[in-house]
């Protein structure tokens, strides 16, 4: 193999390598079921890890989220994210257990796609307005069940609607005979439908139309290249990327654009976006300057 095309397939794997992070992120979690008569060791392990699954990622989801959720709303999101929480499981392991004649504790890691979690928490409408609460006519008929009920409640407080009975914005949706949901969407302007056997689907589609009439809200935070360079091995950038990640409320998002593997040190360069600048130049001496790096934090694009 030519010399220039080795050493570009080995900067290719590790800015996957440092990518990792950025991709999952993991949450600890503990879980306990109870010894049932007629559940095998089996089924009694699935239940516990399905549960530690729906914890993991309810944590995760809630660290992707510029500003705590009250806690209603909170536990809405945990049970809107259940059904399918193992959809977004990267990988896990098994931290210990203990098992007795009464009762299985199981404690686990869990990774969560971050990419792919927080395209979801967008579609249920978290990322437009935490704060406030949005008012809607709320209606539900046809052949609906209680739990039918129940979700669509869980995910109109996700998404923060308030059923007002006043409210100029009208959403309906129809349970019919066939297991297909229909849902309207009517704002006195313009009459918008959606079919699909998934509640959850023509509620995402519905409130996503919604939303894209909405105004426009200011734009927050702004588009930065953090440049880092001093480390003697990509092992260091990858704990600091690690690190980048988990100061989202300095940084909304941080994607590494660029590693340089040379004879000098390794240095890598980040884009953020919905980044402040002050809470950034606060946090970085801290972490950089103790290790001896250097960093430069500019505009994008200039």
């Amino acid at each position: 193999m030519p010399q220039h095309v080795f050493f570009r397939a080995v900067i290719l794997a590790l800015a996957c390598f440092l990518a990792w992070p950025a991709l999952a992120g993991a949450a600890a979690v503990t879980v306990s079921v109870p010894v049932e008569e007629g559940v095998g060791a089996k089924e009694r392990e699935a239940k516990a890890q399905a549960e530690a699954f729906a914890q993991g990622i309810a944590a995760e989801a809630q660290s992707l989220l510029p500003s705590p959720l009250d806690p209603e709303r909170a536990a809405a999101l945990a049970e809107v994210l259940r059904p399918r929480a193992a959809d977004f499981v990267m990988g896990y392991s098994e931290i210990s257990r203990q098992e007795t004649p009464e009762m299985l504790t199981l404690s686990m890691e869990v990774k969560a796609n971050r990419p792919e979690l927080k395209r979801h928490l967008e579609r249920l409408g978290l990322y437009a307005g935490l704060a406030g609460r949005r008012p809607v006519r709320l209606a539900v008929g046809g052949a609906a069940r209680p739990e039918d009920l129940a979700r669509l409640q869980a995910l109109g407080s996700v998404a923060g609607l308030a059923n007002v009975p006043g409210s100029s914005i009208s959403l309906r949706f129809l349970a019919g005979a066939d297991h297909v949901w229909s849902g309207v969407l009517d704002d006195g302007s313009e009459r918008v439908e959606e079919h699909n056997p998934n509640l959850d689907v023509v509620f995402m589609r519905l409130l996503g139309r919604m939303l894209a009439r909405e105004p426009a809200p200011a734009a927050t935070g702004e588009k930065l290249v953090l440049s880092v360079w001093g480390w003697s091995a990509p092992d260091g950038a990858r704990d600091f990327d690690r690190t980048l990640h988990s100061w989202n409320k300095a940084a909304a998002d941080t994607v590494l654009s660029t590693l340089t593997v040379r004879s000098e040190g390794v240095a890598a360069s980040w884009e953020l976006s919905g980044a402040h600048r002050e809470a950034l130049e606060g946090l970085l001496p801290d972490y950089l300057g103790p290790r001896g790096l250097s960093y430069n934090l500019t505009p994008a694009g200039s």
